[in-house]
């Protein structure tokens, strides 16, 4: 499938989750280097898609809102067995958590992204690829603090600008909705 630049760095990420889930079937992998994968790649990705992508799909059009919803909920699903992962859980164990995960990352490849992808319009999936490169997983949207610790209000302003785009754009592609978020 033919991603949307602006979503191609996420899309790739996920070969790291599908490897991730063959591995957790594979008991003579440590859970301590399953962790490794999981705190060092995935986990971040998960950030990323909350910070980013969800607030997107939660203005979104219906079906766009129901994904989310979804996505939202395997993303806690997916941090509380990752969390309880030990290397005495049994094979059924890790066997639940790879069938979740590779099954999360086919609802996004197949459904999700491409859902986002047909709700923006290309100006902002273009600032979307943007704040992808530019924003640490450690940013807070709508906040960042500098070196010195003061509040760096271009950053602020960039990301209060990106949310009324992103609201201007769901609304404007979502007319049949009930839910409209005005801009702030």
């Amino acid at each position: 499938m033919q991603r949307h630049p602006s979503l191609v760095s996420l899309s790739r990420e996920h070969h790291h989750a599908l490897v991730l889930a063959r591995k957790l079937q594979d008991n003579r992998v440590r859970a301590d280097e399953l962790l490794a994968i999981w705190n060092n790649v995935l986990l971040p990705h998960l950030r990323i898609e909350d910070r980013e992508l969800i607030p997107i799909g939660c203005c979104g059009s219906e079906p766009l809102r129901r994904l989310t919803e979804t996505i939202a909920a395997d993303h806690a699903s997916l941090r509380q067995m990752f969390g309880k992962l030990d290397d005495q859980a049994p094979d059924d164990v890790r066997a639940t958590i790879s069938g979740r995960l590779e099954e999360h990352i086919r609802l996004e490849e197949r459904s999700w992204f491409p859902a986002i992808e047909a709700q923006l319009d290309t100006h902002a999936l273009s600032v979307l690829a943007r704040r992808l490169q530019e924003t640490p997983e450690a940013a807070i949207a709508g906040y960042h603090q500098d070196d010195e610790g003061d509040r760096d209000t271009t950053r602020m302003t960039r990301e209060t600008g990106w949310l009324s785009l992103i609201v201007d754009t769901v609304n404007t592609s979502a007319t049949n909705h009930p839910f409209k978020m005005q801009p702030g």
